[in-house]
């Protein structure tokens, strides 16, 4: 009987709910399918002609510019990880950003930090690429 009552009261809440998210109007939030699509991508460390660098960048469906801040850090085990490089700038749909730096320690891993000033945030792969 306890097991029946549960049953009707998670499904009368999933109803309430249900309503309640076909209420909000469709200009309050960015839509999951959108979110999705602008994604943000940290790429593993590499090497150009000015030397390391790590490199960010926004997904095509992009509603509007944000600050992205790429960083280019080495991963110290037992310690914080050292930041080599930073750079910040306002990104809009499927544009990059690199951040350059030095390599260091050609033992060590290194990787690239990604956020933005909406909440966004990815860390790339870890890889000793020097």
């Amino acid at each position: 009987m306890l097991r029946k009552i549960a049953a009707v009261a998670c499904i009368t809440a999933s109803v309430a709910a249900g309503g309640a998210a076909l209420a909000a109007p469709a200009w309050s939030d960015t839509s999951s399918s959108q979110r999705a699509a602008c994604g943000l991508a940290a790429d593993v460390p590499s090497f150009d002609n000015i030397g390391l660098f790590a490199q960010a960048r926004r997904g095509p469906s992009c509603p509007r510019a944000v600050n992205v801040t790429i960083r280019l850090n080495k991963d110290v085990p037992l310690w914080p990880d050292n930041t080599l490089a930073e750079k910040t700038q306002r990104l809009t749909n499927t544009a990059g950003l690199r951040a350059h730096g030095v390599c260091e320690e050609s033992d060590m891993s290194y990787y690239s930090y990604t956020f933005t000033n909406s909440g966004q945030e990815t860390e790339g792969t870890h890889k000793a690429v020097c």
